[in-house]
């Protein structure tokens, strides 16, 4: 079946607290065959609490990594941060910086930045690598089968182009970004 297949390494996914009750969460996107598992797999969530972008992946380059966060921020802020300077010139001057984030309830250290409205974040020397944007607080939490079924369709299940379909129809319903 042509369309979306699962990836072999765990996905993470954006947390807010104070209101998981009232969180919209969805497939945002994906890259890699339409026949094969995902390369890199991104998880949305928009809440009262906050929004977030991660994208889970397996990077060999930083640059790529790095991409991925501001890109993910320019998403949420919704086209805004690179109209005119473009995304190369913002990764050149973008002040990335040693901090902690929750992933899985542990405090771990990640590379940290600042751009627009959004904190952006990566990490690649770890088996869990990412790249996130986040406006307001967030934490990360691998994606377990009972949490996936919260999704507008479960990113751990293999899914065709109209069941992706319906589900960005129902979600640009909802969401203010998309």
């Amino acid at each position: 079946m042509k369309g979306y297949h699962p990836p072999t390494y765990p996905l993470l996914e954006a947390r807010f607290h104070r209101s998981e009750n009232d969180t919209v969460r969805w497939l945002y996107g994906w890259n890699g065959p339409v026949t094969e598992a995902a390369r890199d797999v991104t998880l949305a969530a928009s809440a009262p609490a906050g929004r977030a972008l991660v994208t889970s992946g397996i990077w060999v380059d930083e640059r790529d990594v790095q991409l991925s966060a501001l890109l993910a921020a320019n998403s949420l802020e919704q086209a805004r941060l690179f109209p005119s300077a473009g995304i190369d010139t913002a990764i050149e001057g973008m002040l990335w910086l040693p901090a902690p984030l929750t992933i899985n309830g542990e405090s771990t250290q990640v590379l940290m930045g600042q751009i627009g409205e959004c904190t952006v974040a990566y990490e690649i020397n770890t088996p869990t690598q990412f790249a996130a944007a986040w406006a307001k607080g967030s934490e990360l939490e691998s994606l377990s089968t009972i949490d996936a079924t919260g999704y507008l369709i479960n990113p751990l299940e293999m899914h065709s182009y109209p069941s992706l379909n319906e589900q960005t129809t129902r979600v640009m319903s909802v969401v203010d970004f998309y």
